[in-house]
C-alpha cells in the first residue's frame, strides 16, 4: 500500500494508468476490482494526509 501512496503522490497520472492495467489483466482485483465489475477505490481518500 505504501508503494501505491508513493506513486500516486509523485505521479498520480501514471497511478490511474497502472491502476488501468491491473483492472485491465486482472492483477491486485481484490482492491480495484476489474474493467467489468470495479471496486470503489477513492485515492484521494485513501492516500490523504494524516
Amino acid at each position: 500500500m505504501e508503494h501505491m501512496r508513493g506513486m500516486y503522490k509523485t505521479n498520480p497520472k501514471a497511478f490511474a494508468e497502472w491502476k488501468e492495467w491491473c483492472m485491465y489483466v486482472h492483477l491486485l482485483t481484490d482492491i480495484f476490482g476489474t474493467l467489468e465489475d470495479p471496486k470503489e477505490f477513492d485515492e484521494e481518500k485513501l492516500f490523504a494526509e494524516d
